[in-house]
């Protein structure tokens, strides 16, 4: 699924994920001071659904669904990068995840 913010694409697909550059996102966080790149991609792995944020082919934002597909959503380790914040792409990205065809079923989120 792909939807559209004004310059920037929100997008589901795993393929797009630059994992380096999350892990280096995810590591300055303090909800994830360190982490490595194993335990993002392993978090990934094993989450419902990745949504991550573009302008051109840069990657620009992160957020993942933690979930069973039909009674309960968590959306986690939402970020956007510095220099591309304050544009709504965060809120963007959680839109997209709410309203994603795959969790339409949800009980809560």
């Amino acid at each position: 699924m792909l939807a559209r913010h004004g310059d920037y694409e929100i997008d589901d697909s795993r393929q797009r994920i630059v994992f380096a550059r999350v892990t280096q996102w995810l590591a300055s966080c303090y909800w994830s001071p360190g982490v490595s790149r194993a335990t993002v991609e392993k978090a990934a792995t094993h989450s419902a659904l990745l949504v991550g944020a573009y302008l051109g082919e840069q990657q620009v934002g992160y957020l993942r669904v933690v979930s069973d597909t039909t009674t309960f959503g968590w959306i986690a380790d939402v970020y956007v990068d510095e220099s591309h914040r304050r544009k709504g792409i965060a809120v963007a990205m959680v839109r997209f995840a709410l309203q994603h065809p795959d969790f339409a079923e949800l009980r809560k989120w």
